[in-house]
C-alpha cells in the first residue's frame, strides 16, 4: 500500500489558494494574507495526512504552529 502524504500537487494548490481567497473575502478583504491560508489550510489539506480528516487536521495545525509568518 502506498504511503499517505501532502504531496505537491497542481490541483489541491489551487484549491488551497482558491479556499484562502474565499476566507478572505468572507473576513471582509479583497486580498489574501498568510493567516488566510493558515486558517483554510488544515481543511484543505488535513485529510492526506495518515489518520484520516480529524486527526489529519489536526497534524495540519501542529505544522503550521512551526512555520513563522512572514
Amino acid at each position: 500500500m502506498p504511503a499517505r502524504g501532502a504531496g505537491c500537487r497542481r490541483a489541491r494548490d489551487l484549491l488551497l489558494l482558491a479556499a484562502a481567497r474565499a476566507w478572505a473575502l468572507l473576513s471582509g478583504r479583497p486580498m489574501v494574507l498568510p493567516e488566510d491560508v493558515q486558517a483554510v489550510f488544515p481543511s484543505v489539506a488535513g485529510h492526506r495526512l495518515a489518520g484520516g480528516a480529524r486527526a489529519g487536521a489536526l497534524q495540519a495545525q501542529a505544522m503550521l504552529r512551526t512555520v513563522a509568518l512572514p
